[in-house]
């Protein structure tokens, strides 16, 4: 680990004289980053460091936060090895970007790759983009449409999540899909609407439709362990 890999763009100095970010949007450098493995690696980073707030903390996959987080990432092949670059806006404070080397370091660690990680130098257009082939197009005459609404809450360790609510047919609302009405095609003409228009539980996000498998095991949201997870 190469000690300056945050020391990218033009330093913020508190009159102590102590660095606390950087003017940048940061790119990190995995050399050499040959094998698959280490795109593999590269790649599991990326999608991770999204998660991690502005503090240097990741967010669990289910987890809800207002806090500052990257909105993009992308990883790229260049003759010096694997550049993961981090949009962060123009500004990368020092806990946010040494949460982002954390994750780097984990997943290569995980994957038992072996490298060097340093400030990139800058992405060029011969560089090649490297992306997660896409997943296979599913058969979607099976769709159904329900009416929904996210619910915030917490774990029973006081982190906070999301849930999914679906309308019944008989006006409840459940978390459970297989209880809930469904509609092939879109709900009914002003449904929506009526029930836009009545008061919704603290916390509650706008009611919608939204298009799922019919496979009631499908989950739409991720939701935290079980042993965690707030009692309904």
């Amino acid at each position: 680990m190469d000690p300056d890999v945050l020391a990218q763009g033009e330093p913020h100095v508190e009159p102590d004289g102590e660095v606390t970010g950087w003017t940048t949007d940061p790119a990190f450098l995995v050399s050499p980053g040959d094998t698959q493995d280490a795109v593999e690696a590269v790649l599991d980073a990326a999608d991770r460091m999204v998660r991690v707030e502005e503090s240097g903390r990741e967010l669990e996959v289910w987890e809800s936060s207002d806090a500052y987080t990257a909105p993009w990432t992308g990883v790229y092949r260049t003759g010096q090895g694997l550049v993961v670059a981090v949009d962060t806006e123009g500004y990368l404070a020092r806990a946010h970007g040494e949460g982002l080397v954390a994750v780097l370091v984990d997943s290569l660690s995980a994957r038992g790759v072996s490298a060097s990680v340093s400030a990139a130098p800058e992405v060029v257009e011969t560089d090649e983009p490297i992306e997660r082939p896409a997943p296979p197009a599913r058969d979607r005459s099976a769709d159904l449409t329900f009416v929904w609404r996210p619910v915030g809450t917490w774990t029973t360790t006081g982190v906070p999540y999301t849930e999914s609510e679906y309308w019944c047919a008989d006006g409840r609302w459940t978390r459970d899909r297989s209880e809930a009405a469904s509609f092939q095609g879109r709900a009914p003409e002003g449904l929506v609407d009526s029930l836009r228009a009545q008061p919704q539980p603290e916390r509650t996000g706008e009611v919608t439709t939204i298009i799922l498998p019919a496979d009631p095991a499908y989950e739409p949201l991720p939701l935290p362990p079980e042993e965690i997870r707030a009692p309904r």
